[in-house]
């Protein structure tokens, strides 16, 4: 089945809460977290990781402070994704 997968450039916390939705509704999110603040972004992971665990889900750095969070119904290879995305320049990417 194909899957949607969002992407997000993170300046605040607020869209944080948007990625936990999506993550519910069983799409897969690539949170860029480059723009927020060090305690922010690490509060915001830590938020993120309980969402995925309640949720059976997965949450993986998968470059810098790039993380990819998907939920129960899907795997994903990090290498495998991680040698497709290497020609991606995910650092631009803005809010969708």
């Amino acid at each position: 089945p194909n899957t949607l997968l969002y992407t997000l450039s993170l300046h605040d916390a607020l869209p944080i809460l948007e990625s936990a939705r999506i993550v519910k509704n069983g799409e897969c999110v690539l949170v860029n977290f480059k723009f927020m603040g060090d305690a922010q972004a690490r509060r915001s992971i830590d938020f993120m990781t309980g969402v995925v665990f309640t949720l059976d889900g997965d949450i993986q750095n998968v470059g810098g402070q790039i993380f990819l969070m998907t939920p129960a119904n899907i795997t994903v290879d990090a290498a495998k994704e991680m040698s497709i995305l290497a020609g991606q320049n995910f650092e631009s990417y803005d809010i969708y």
